[in-house]
């Protein structure tokens, strides 16, 4: 009985027309190594003025990285803007960074009658090199993004970009507000900008 089910079996395969056939798969395997290293340098921002003064291959320099901006009396009047020039100078030997964001904080060091609450606005509008603020600066897409640059009046925005050995210029302009009175005569404020040059990369 068990002979018969068997050649039945085959006979209904046979009738369909099926074929076994043997596929033989061919293969390799190889092996790769190697390692990933972080750069050697890291992200190296120097700041200094854009003039012909002997300093860091950037212009002249009077506090090492950082930088004394609005040095002396700057005599404002409401509305009046005043303004100070930087360059943003990429020291390191390896990586490209971008400016990607800045702090401003500006506090009120002098108010005779106690009465004024003006507070100027800062903005940092972009030079560039030679006069030319889109350069390879990136323009910043899809908003006004808090730490972008300004390039001009209502215009567009960049972040600064800057290759090795690079630089870019920066006019730093503090605006007391026009509607400021007399409470404000003789106030005075101090500046003070924290930037942030991160490695283009890491966006």
């Amino acid at each position: 009985m068990r002979r018969m089910i068997v050649a039945a079996v085959m006979a209904a395969a046979l009738g369909l027309g099926i074929v076994a056939t043997v596929v033989a798969v061919f293969s390799d395997q190889q092996f790769t190594a190697g390692s990933a290293a972080m750069a050697p340098e890291g992200v190296d921002l120097y700041i200094c003025e854009p003039d012909a003064t002997p300093g860091p291959a950037c212009g002249s320099d009077d506090s090492g990285a950082d930088e004394i901006i609005f040095e002396g009396e700057e005599l404002a009047t409401p509305g009046d803007v005043t303004i100070w020039d930087i360059r943003l100078l990429n020291a390191g030997p390896d990586l490209v960074w971008d400016i990607d964001a800045f702090d401003v904080v500006i506090t009120e060091t002098n108010d005779p009658g106690g009465d004024c609450d003006a507070i100027p606005t800062f903005e940092p509008w972009i030079l560039g090199k030679d006069g030319d603020y889109l350069n390879d600066n990136h323009p910043y897409l899809g908003g006004v993004a808090t730490g972008s640059m300004l390039a001009y009046a209502d215009g567009p925005r960049w972040f600064v970009h800057v290759e090795p050995g690079d630089y870019e210029d920066l006019r730093l302009r503090v605006t007391p507000p026009i509607e400021a009175g007399n409470e404000c005569y003789s106030n005075a404020w101090s500046v003070a900008i924290d930037w942030t040059a991160i490695d283009e990369g890491s966006h």
